[in-house]
């Protein structure tokens, strides 16, 4: 009975796994499979839909590509590994990709049967299935991707990027540029660069001095260039196997995404030329990097005017020696109607220039060709400035911009017609704050002839011979309006929590106004804006608060373009003096234009030590007592702390202190912060015990 019914059992798994072969109308293919999977049923259905998955994964999946090829240069008949599918073993790896013409099917209970390509994958079904296709049937498919895949191995270097070397032991024409036969001189890489792509990497030996006086035979200056026109092409300029500087000579660059990073460029050899330089004859200059570099010697360390995109360009951690001659660094919009954004200039230093230190400039029509910004000015280092001839730093254009973090003696900057206007609007920004400027050889600290200043937390001293801060409203009429300007005429000039001090000489005043225009407009209603500021004297001698003269000053009738309010005002020596229509005293600068200064007042402020004897800026800090304490006006709308970071209102003071949100003090220091209340604790009803303890 029991060997009956392990007989029965036996046959009937024998019989259920014999393939069967069907038509499926349906997927419009014949059907191997066993007879416990039917056509029609659900089983069948889900096997079905996990098949065809499993093959679109396939057709994708460069590990089946993987496996197919191993297998077809392994085998000369193609078996893969087997695992158990609805009770089969199938066939893990079945390359589509086979003439299956050629192809035939066996098991241990079915005879070989050629089969159609459309036929092969529901084979995977039949129990110990073998699939056979000779190795030479490899159809067109997977030659094709084999090529393609040989020629990406090939092209992928040049289309992603490559590093190249240049080296003192290297060689021109037998190297490679590669860090195992590099180049010698920087030449190689100028004849080859016109075909890089993608990210490259130009790797100098460092301390190396690679100019044509050590490597002769080679070009005087290096043209650097990029091809593309996005970030995706770069090209970068560094140093490998230590850590000091490459020298090269006369950078001349013509492309966007080009970095110079950790070179010298020492033009010694040739002194009538710049160091580094973006002219006319490039395109652009967007994306350019120059970082922990030195430039010696050139007529300019860095010079980029050409009419091109300049946007996002980045100058940091470089030196600029100019052994007094020519500027630090100079940018110009250039012609041709760009309007670059994003110029970055901080951690820097220029020491020593013989003309300008750093300036910013239009290169065209002021209504077309313009910087928009923001620019980016902070952390900057002066040095050596006894022969510079003219603006430390020159402000000519830009629509937005930010100067911050600067503290140099010698200091003359100059804030142009251009600058905080663009063609379609009067409301553009620049600030400067958090500035120490000092200059004592017979010249004003800052000139203004513009609009859309804001000058905060800054604390100037000046030779009163030429003043200190010069407003002039000479260049109004020379050029046409932008926008909705009606003229070039001074307007939004701002001062708060200033310290501005003299050194008693005789001449212009502290604040000087020159009204030098024929048609007497040079200035807009409440244009200079003066507020919770100090002004003083460094010395006895008698001085000017507020001095106003030109060749016009009497068209201007009675002015109306000052706002001032909140200022404490101190000379010394005398009586604080203002000059220029009825002015002479301070009462008389109150009753100006129906009032300035109504809640301002002439008193000592009491600072540390306004003769500087110690050091700035705490010498020109207010003390404890100081009149100026709780005295300002506070301060709202878009500003910045000594970081560049956004505040709402001036809230802290030079030293980023917390300035009082409601009385505020008058000066670059918040002394009279108020305390915080003391909390008063009240007993009641307590009773005291005396307890007496016996060691």
């Amino acid at each position: 009975m029991m060997i009956g019914i392990m007989i029965i059992l036996f046959l009937t798994d024998f019989l259920r796994r014999i393939p069967i072969m069907k038509w499926d109308d349906k997927h419009k293919i014949t059907v191997l499979y066993p007879r416990n999977l039917k056509p029609g049923s659900s089983k069948y259905r889900r096997e079905m839909k996990k098949i065809n998955k499993s093959l679109f994964r396939k057709m994708w999946s460069f590990t089946s590509w993987y496996y197919e090829l191993r297998s077809l240069y392994r085998y000369p008949h193609y078996r893969q590994s087997k695992r158990s599918v609805a009770h089969a073993i199938y066939v893990r790896y079945i390359p589509w990709r086979i003439d299956w013409t050629k192809a035939f099917v066996s098991n241990d209970w079915y005879y070989p049967y050629n089969m159609g390509f459309r036929d092969y994958y529901i084979s995977k079904w039949v129990p110990n299935i073998k699939i056979q296709a000779p190795l030479r049937q490899i159809n067109k498919q997977t030659i094709s991707f084999g090529i393609s895949l040989l020629l990406l191995t090939i092209g992928l270097p040049v289309m992603l990027g490559a590093n190249f070397y240049i080296h003192s032991t290297g060689d021109d024409n037998t190297g490679d540029g590669s860090i195992g036969t590099p180049w010698r001189s920087m030449d190689a890489i100028q004849d080859n660069q016109g075909s890089f792509g993608g990210e490259n990497n130009v790797y100098l030996q460092a301390g190396i001095d690679f100019t044509p006086s050590e490597t002769p035979g080679t070009t005087t200056f290096f043209d650097t260039y990029a091809n593309g026109t996005d970030i995706t092409h770069v090209i970068t300029y560094t140093v490998y196997s230590g850590a000091a500087n490459a020298t090269i000579q006369w950078l001349y660059g013509r492309g966007d995404y080009i970095t110079y990073d950790s070179l010298t460029i020492d033009n010694t050899e040739v002194p009538t030329r710049r160091c580094i330089s973006f002219s006319p004859s490039g395109d652009g200059t967007a994306g350019v990097t120059v970082n922990n570099c030195i430039t010696r010697n050139g007529t300019t360390g860095l010079w980029v005017s050409n009419p091109g995109d300049k946007s996002n360009m980045t100058i940091t951690n470089t030196i600029f020696e100019q052994d007094g001659g020519g500027t630090g660094a100079y940018f110009d919009s250039g012609e041709g109607g760009n309007h670059s954004t994003n110029l970055s200039f901080y951690n820097n230093t220029i020491d020593n220039p013989g003309k300008d230190g750093l300036t910013f400039h239009e290169g065209g029509s002021d209504t077309e060709d313009y910087w928009e910004g923001p620019i980016l000015v902070h952390t900057i280092t002066f040095s050596n400035l006894g022969v510079m001839t003219e603006e430390l730093i020159d402000v000519v254009t830009g629509t937005y911009g930010e100067i911050y973090n600067i503290d140099t003696d010698h200091a003359y900057l100059s804030y142009g017609h251009s600058a905080g206007v663009n063609e379609t609007t009067s409301n553009g920004r620049w600030e400067i704050h958090h500035c120490i400027f000092e200059h004592l050889t017979g010249s004003r600290v800052i000139n203004i002839e513009g609009r859309n200043l804001y000058i905060y937390n800054c604390l100037m001293i000046g030779d009163t011979s030429r003043g200190v801060i010069v407003v002039s409203d000479g260049l109004h009429t020379t050029r046409p309006a932008p926008g909705d300007n009606t003229a070039y005429s001074n307007d939004n000039i701002n001062f708060t929590y200033c310290v501005f001090l003299d050194d008693g000489l005789a001449g212009y005043g502290i604040f000087t106004f020159v009204h030098g225009d024929s048609a007497a407009g040079g200035y807009e209603t409440d244009a200079v804006k003066i507020t919770n500021c100090i002004l003083t004297s460094t010395g006895a001698n008698a001085t000017s608060m507020i001095y106003c003269h030109g060749t016009q000053i009497g068209a201007y009738g009675t002015p109306d373009h000052f706002d001032c309010d909140h200022n404490c005002f101190y000379d010394p020596g005398a009586v604080a003096s203002f000059a220029g229509f009825s002015m002479t005293d301070f009462a008389s600068w109150q009753a100006l234009s129906g009032g300035q200064d109504a809640n301002g007042m002439e008193a000592d402020p009491t600072l540390v030590d306004r003769t500087g004897g110690g050091t700035w800026p705490a010498d020109a800090y207010i003390e404890v007592g100081s009149p100026c304490i709780e005295a300002a006006l506070p301060i709202t709308g878009a500003y910045h702390d000594s970081n560049g970071n956004a505040t709402v209102g001036i809230t802290g003071d030079y030293d980023d202190n917390p300035r009082d949100i409601n009385t505020p003090d008058i000066g670059l220091n918040e002394e009279g912060i108020p305390p915080e209340s003391p909390t008063v604790i009240e007993f009641k009803d307590v009773n005291l015990i005396n307890v007496n303890i016996d060691n």
